[in-house]
């Protein structure tokens, strides 16, 4: 038995060596989604952490602690605090320690102070965290690393005149005596952004108004010794991409038995990246779950047309054997070892195969990757889909055994019963059209169902295609030989009579119809991340700088690019009832990258948000006078003034009593020397039970001369609306701007330049409340336009100036960044720095693309373009199993030619039928394909969250098109090579 085995697989080698190919395929298409995922999983959390704000990756233990007091009676005798022991520690993350206090950087030329007088000075802290000099470059002398010793930025040592070996004076408190330091080195923050520094804007308050320095880093024992009156310490843990998701899920509950205790507060984001990592998870494993199925059940496929076509050329033989008494036992003995040990053959060599394209696929696309290695799931996937190879090449087998030895000695084959193969069409058809209307009807992804769609639709077409292919084939076959288009007639003829070639058009539709799939979701899914990424960032470079006020980033950036062609500043504005992307509209249709689907063009947008340029009231100088008319004004009524500086912290100085009659009220400003904006003039009664009040404001008058203030325009000013107390009555005209008020209530006497539209007008896709909060009451806001989204993320869109000026308020911008154009000179993100903006980051589109195209549902896509390359070597083995018959075709073209039929049109005809094959297959795959993707495009999931904006296309791009115009060129190939084989016979007659 054995001997005659050897003898079968010898004398059909061919044959065993495609089974074993095929079961080969089955097995790696089987576990090559299970040995991939691991590394897709593991790389799409490195992506998604290093994507992550510093926010959403630490978790921040802190407490307040003050100095020990023993008496109470005393408390200028303090202790330093009891402070922490080890930190937290948990698996994936980077325990920080930090321990810092605030204060004064004192001059020492002002010690000692006057009596009576306040020591001022820069405000500044002194810190500590853990293993700080690794992450600072010092610029001059050292890092601090003994008692007493600190290392100070170069830009708080310029402001201050420091310089290495000078001493540091640090006031704290009025109660403490002042600390001495001696600063041993100078230093630049190595990338503030970085994510040991857990977010802690400790370099963020130098563009305040009241500027912050930087801090002056030091040993732990410094700052702990150093008496203050609040002392922060606290613990960062911030997370490594090991860290999720166990640890990460963990740590909360670690760091709180640790921070015990009601004066220790516990704060985390990093819920809301877990959360995105384990939906990027569950979209990779639903996606990668049905990746391999329909590679595996293709394989199947070839497999059976294989078997079933190489048993059909040797059906005398078994029919020989059945004759001649051989027992069933030995036959079925002989039908198991050809069909078994070939599979069996192929099995390690496909899982093999799958680990090394897996391992090369991983190390060559996936950032971060582990070593892909074998694992016992991804084992008895492929164990899975060699036992049903093996199933799939018994049953091909079954007629060669339990067929009547008639039926095997006929030279001809039975035709196949067609209820049967109807039966097959139909069922495949309705399970086709219950996994497309489940996916298309439900609006909810559909678990990686949307996925195994196009193989079903595709097996439905090719049944079905095959089955009408033959149907005209024969037609035409007819047609053409009457019209005596031979080498057309014979083709068409070829291809009608033999099952084998109407298989194999099965097969081909198949691999076309999900080579097209997988080439236009991936084509589809590049162009929306392309469109999101351009979306989510607002345009090409946006850079994130410190906190800075929102006046001081627009004069910034309008100094850095004067023209307006490269640059423009943006901030979040978050005043309690807007929320909303402020941007310099006199710029966004220039810089901003704006998608035709957000409604009105940016230009537009632009236009209905600053309809006219902003008009604040300028003063200049070191003093400012108000000629104003008061009638009978209660004693110690007064008139404030209130300034906001071009830098530094807002003024309101009180300008003078008033007096019965016209006087002028003039106040010293020395922090408008070189220019402030007039913000609130505001007059001050005292309590009383019934309030009288009339004033007028006649003239306005700085340094440079008189204001053209506009009191007698009636456009130019207003009073509060809204507020808790009683708005006073306004009138212009060209006496001046009266306020006046008699009644019970306390009046809100506050007269306000106008300086903007108001309302406000904002552009918005959603519904705006109807007022913006700012220093001098509600700002009233109304809707310019609407918008279906918008840049950034944004649904509501305002002017940043105007937003600024509305509010009165000189505030610190959210969020400041600065878009810029793709092809902006570095000369301006120079002059950005040299105009005051410290650089913190930059991203642009492409980085931003690289992250959607890193996550789990990109991932999964991208696997299913392995799928498709995997169907197209399927369909290789498929043509190259048809050429096996060449033998029979040879003798039946030699005979043709003895009835006179040239060389030429016979071997012609041979090229004509096999490439018609490929043809068919072209035109019913690729509508399949194109069915298939219509009827799934809304379930395939493109984003790890719910994305908002706007989809991707429904039709991808003429790229798209590369893949099935491969497969082509690829499978015609094959088939030429096939035909022409046979030339060289053909005409040796």
């Amino acid at each position: 038995m054995i001997a005659l085995v050897r003898a079968a697989l010898r004398a059909r080698w061919r044959s065993a060596l495609v089974m074993m190919l095929l079961a080969a395929a089955a097995a790696g298409a089987a576990a090559a989604p299970l040995l991939y995922e691991p590394a897709a999983r593991r790389a799409a959390t490195v992506t998604e952490v290093a994507a992550a704000p510093a926010a959403e990756r630490r978790l921040t233990a802190e407490r307040h602690l003050s100095p020990v007091v023993p008496d109470r009676t005393q408390p200028e005798r303090a202790f330093p605090p009891e402070l922490i022991g080890d930190l937290p520690t948990v698996a994936g993350f980077d325990s920080i320690g930090g321990l810092w206090t605030n204060g004064l950087i004192v001059d020492p030329a002002a010690l000692p102070p006057d009596p009576g007088e306040t020591l001022t000075g820069l405000n500044g802290t002194l810190a500590w965290r853990s293993e700080v000099c690794a992450h600072l470059t010092v610029t001059a002398g050292r890092c601090a690393t003994g008692y007493n010793e600190i290392v100070a930025s170069a830009r708080t040592a310029d402001r201050a005149a420091l310089a290495v070996g000078d001493t540091v004076v640090f006031h704290t408190s009025d109660r403490y005596p002042l600390n001495r330091y001696t600063v041993v080195g100078l230093y630049t923050p190595a990338d503030p952004a970085a994510g040991y520094w857990a977010g802690r804007p400790f370099f963020a308050g130098w563009q305040a108004r009241d500027p912050v320095a930087d801090p002056f880093f030091t040993t732990r024992e410094t700052v702990h010794r150093t008496l203050s009156a609040d002392y922060v310490e606290a613990a960062d843990l911030v997370a490594r991409p090991e860290a999720f998701p166990g640890p990460a899920r963990t740590a909360t509950d670690v760091v709180g038995r640790w921070a015990a205790g009601t004066e220790w507060s516990v704060r985390t984001d990093l819920h809301a990246l877990d959360a995105r990592i384990t939906a990027g998870d569950a979209q990779l494993r639903d996606g990668l779950a049905l990746a391999g199925l329909p590679l595996v059940l293709l394989a199947w496929l070839v497999l059976w047309f294989a078997v079933s076509f190489g048993v059909a050329l040797r059906r005398t033989e078994a029919g020989l054997f059945a004759l001649r008494g051989t027992p069933s036992s030995l036959r079925w003995a002989l039908v198991l070892a050809e069909a078994v040990l070939p599979v069996l053959a192929g099995t390690p060599l496909g899982y093999l195969a799958a680990w090394l394209l897996v391992s090369v696929v991983s190390a060559t696309t996936l950032d971060g990757a582990p070593t892909v290695t074998p694992a016992a799931g991804s084992m008895w996937y492929a164990v899975a889909a060699v036992a049903g190879a093996l199933l799939v090449g018994l049953a091909a087998q079954w007629r060669a055994v339990v067929a009547p030895v008639a039926v095997l000695l006929r030279a001809t084959p039975a035709r196949h019963r067609q209820v049967a193969v109807s039966t097959l069409d139909v069922v495949a058809g309705a399970l086709a059209a219950a996994a497309a209307y489940q996916v298309s009807a439900v609006d909810e992804p559909a678990g990686g169902l949307e996925l195994l769609v196009p193989m079903l639709i595709a097996l439905t077409a090719g049944l079905l295609g095959a089955r009408l292919a033959g149907l005209l084939a024969g037609r035409a076959a007819g047609r053409a030989l009457r019209r005596g288009r031979l080498v057309r007639g014979l083709a068409a003829a070829e291809f009608a009579r033999q099952p084998a070639q109407l298989r194999v058009v099965a097969i081909s539709v198949i691999v076309f119809a999900l080579v097209g799939f997988s080439a236009t979701a991936s084509v589809v899914a590049a162009e929306g991340r392309g469109d999101r990424a351009r979306i989510d960032l607002g345009a090409p470079r946006v850079l994130t700088v410190a906190d800075a006020g929102e006046q001081d980033l627009l004069r910034a950036v309008r100094a850095a690019d004067p023209e307006g062609r490269y640059a423009m500043a943006t901030a979040r504005i978050t005043r309690a009832e807007l929320d909303a992307l402020a941007v310099d509209s006199t710029r966004l249709a220039t810089v901003a990258d704006w998608d035709p689907r957000f409604g009105p063009d940016a230009a537009t947008v632009a236009s209905l948000i600053r309809p006219r340029p902003a008009t604040p009231l300028r003063i200049t100088g070191e003093s400012v006078t108000v000629r104003a008319t008061a009638v009978s004004p209660p004693p110690d009524t007064r008139l404030w003034i209130t300034l906001l500086p071009a830098t530094g912290p807002i003024v309101r100085v009180r300008a003078g009593d008033l007096r019965d009659g016209t006087h002028e009220y003039r106040a010293a400003v020395p922090a408008c020397a070189t220019g402030c904006r007039l913000g609130v003039l505001e007059v001050e009664t005292p309590f009383a039970v019934e309030y009288a009040v009339d004033v007028t404001v006649s003239a306005i008058t700085d340094a440079t001369g008189p204001v053209d203030a506009g009191l007698t325009d009636p456009a130019r000013w207003r009073v509060t609306s809204g507020s808790v107390l009683d708005s006073p009555d306004l009138a212009v005209d060209a006496r001046g701007a009266r306020l006046s008020h008699t009644g019970r209530g306390r009046p809100d006497l506050r007269l306000i330049p106008v300086v903007t539209p108001v309302p406000l007008p904002v552009v918005t896709g959603g519904e705006p409340d109807d007022v913006l909060p700012s220093a001098t009451g509600p700002v009233p806001i109304a809707r310019a336009g609407h918008l279906a989204a918008g840049p950034a993320g944004a649904i509501t869109l305002v002017d940043l100036e105007y937003a600024d000026l509305a509010a009165y308020d000189a505030a610190m911008a959210a969020e400041p960044q600065v878009w810029l154009r793709a092809d902006t000179p570095d000369s301006v993100v120079t002059a950005l720095t040299t105009h005051g903006l410290v650089i913190t980051g930059e991203r642009t589109v492409a980085e931003r693309t690289t992250v959607l195209a890193g996550q789990g549902a990109a991932l999964a896509l991208r696997f299913h373009l392995l799928t498709a390359a995997g169907a197209v070597l399927l369909g290789v083995g498929a043509l190259l199993v048809l050429g096996a018959d060449r033998p029979r075709r040879v003798r039946q073209l030699r005979a043709l030619r003895a009835q006179g039929l040239g060389a030429g049109p016979a071997w012609r005809s041979q090229l004509v039928a096999q490439l018609a094959v490929v043809g068919a297959g072209v035109v019913l795959g690729l509508a399949a394909g194109a069915l298939a993707w219509w009827m799934t495009r809304g379930a395939i999931t493109y984003y790890v969250d719910d994305w908002a904006g706007p989809a991707p296309p429904d039709w991808p791009r003429a790229e798209a098109l590369l893949g099935p115009v491969t497969a082509l060129v690829v499978l015609s190939l094959v088939a030429a090579g096939s035909a022409l084989s046979l030339r060289r016979a053909v005409e040796e007659r």
